[in-house]
């Protein structure tokens, strides 16, 4: 079952491959956005991409990737 994130996700990847100046308008879940550039759908993919990441780990079917730096 696809949660409301991962269809928001597909609906965003839809709208950028479809994204062109002349056509602006996007229904993603239950909204109607309007983008103006690439770039914001751009930045809504990597919101809903994080937002399905949190909730892969919270279910446990995604590790949490940690990264560990040091200062020589």
């Amino acid at each position: 079952m696809e949660t409301q994130a991962q269809t928001a996700l597909a609906a965003a990847k839809a709208a950028l491959a479809a994204w062109n100046p002349t056509r602006r308008r996007y229904r993603i879940g239950s909204r109607e956005m309007e983008f103006h550039s690439a770039a914001e759908i751009l930045q809504v993919i990597k919101y809903w991409e994080g937002e399905v990441a949190k909730e892969q780990i919270a279910a446990g079917t995604r590790k949490v990737r940690r990264i560990i730096r040091t200062r020589i």
